[in-house]
């Protein structure tokens, strides 16, 4: 008896198909942003402000996302190199840098804030961005 019933329970259990949804977190985040990005010195008398266009996109590896601006420079377009960032769902996390001056990414939907500082001088980047519907 207690045989039976295990194999009723073992055929109706191998029997069940479970539909796993693999949703990729980062499809919240990615996509395209537009904002201002301020340049900063500590000594500097007033802050550099231009508009700027920005993508986050998804890695090929897993939980990464890549970040690139676009900025309008005297009549051409400077593209800044690629900031790629760990994604956890809450929290960003740039690997690789020297941590004194990693770069922080902060998302609140559906904005975002990436703060930097490209070296040992007292210069700072800020972009504050809106993500494009």
């Amino acid at each position: 008896m207690k045989n039976l019933l295990l194999s009723f329970l073992l055929i109706g259990f191998s029997s069940c198909a479970y539909d796993y949804i693999h949703a990729d977190y980062r499809d919240v985040v990615c996509g395209e942003y537009t904002g201002i990005k301020v340049e900063s010195a500590l000594y500097s008398e007033a802050d550099t402000v231009v508009l700027y266009a920005l993508s986050l996109e998804k890695s090929d590896e897993d939980s990464i996302v890549d970040l690139v601006y676009q900025v309008l420079v005297d009549d051409s377009i400077y593209t800044s190199p690629t900031y790629a960032f760990y994604f956890t769902g809450e929290v960003f996390q740039y690997a690789g840098y020297d941590p004194e001056w990693v770069p922080t990414l902060v998302f609140t939907n559906p904005d975002l804030h990436f703060h930097h500082q490209p070296g040992i001088g007292p210069y700072y980047i800020d972009l504050y961005a809106t993500k494009i519907e």
